[in-house]
């Protein structure tokens, strides 16, 4: 295959130096072009100034006409820039940085990170555990948390404080699966009580007193499926129940029938 000639007096392009950057992007991982859902602020003329036109919806600013907006000397404006709007609708600042957890926590009062951290252990952003107890609040797990949030804040235009009145408005609160402890029938327990109320005192209790069983029983299984003391056989525990509450009753019972068993020995019948 034939080559074109190369003329000597051509001039070349050197190749470029790095790759173009086809959608930079901020600290914050949001890229610069991105439009966050609108938010009503107020901002001051020079304020405005600051402003690009394409941040307002519409590219236009609306003045609200009243007296109060035009002695403040400033505008309403539906913003849907980056920069985060604080709870009073004024543009507070740029976008967080990730590394701006720790120290966003250590700047709040001791009641203020705690109100916020156990608003977002409410919301399940602890996981199912919850908010460690006895932290000083700045720990890794809260960092870790700390910085999940502030993604949510950044991606809301919001500052922490605008966007967790936001969040804690919108998201449920988290509810811990509820573990299932499976208990005996009641009215198998109802029985063999009954079985051993007859072979101890040789007769039926009140159903107050069967029912006063039936719930501790059941009280020792529930405690053993919150991993507490592991319950005992039914059957004895029936009879250790029977023993404590009719226990002269229980020994004059069982005597007479010790008694029984040697007379009829004594007279060879047994």
């Amino acid at each position: 295959m034939a080559t074109e000639p190369i003329d000597p007096n051509a001039t070349t392009t050197p190749p470029a130096s790095a790759a173009p950057v086809i959608a930079p992007k901020t600290g914050s991982g949001l890229a610069p072009n991105v439009k966050l859902s609108p938010r009503n602020v107020f901002v001051t003329a020079p304020q405005l100034s600051g402003i690009k036109e394409q941040d307002i919806l519409g590219g236009t600013v609306s003045d609200s006409g009243d007296a109060a907006t035009r002695q403040r000397q400033g505008f309403d404006v539906s913003y849907t820039g980056q920069q985060l709007v604080n709870k009073s609708g004024v543009i507070a600042r740029g976008q967080y940085q990730e590394d701006e957890a720790e120290s966003e926590l250590a700047r709040m009062t001791k009641v203020d990170r705690d109100r916020f951290q156990n608003a977002l252990a409410s919301r399940g952003l602890y996981g199912k555990n919850g908010r460690p107890l006895g932290g000083t609040g700045r720990g890794t797990e809260d960092i870790s948390v700390t910085k999940e949030f502030i993604r949510y804040a950044n991606g809301e235009g919001l500052t922490i404080e605008a966007a967790l009145d936001k969040f804690l408005a919108e998201t449920k609160p988290y509810v811990a699966a509820r573990k299932v402890i499976r208990t005996t029938a009641k009215q198998d327990i109802r029985s063999v009580f009954q079985d051993t109320t007859q072979k101890i005192l040789g007769r039926n209790v009140s159903a107050a007193e069967i029912e006063k069983f039936v719930k501790a029983f059941e009280g020792m299984e529930i405690k053993e499926g919150m991993g507490g003391v592991r319950a005992p056989n039914i059957g004895v525990a029936a009879e250790q129940q029977v023993q404590q509450q009719f226990g002269p009753e229980a020994q004059a019972v069982g005597a007479l029938g010790l008694f029984d068993i040697l007379d009829r020995k004594i007279k060879g019948q047994a």
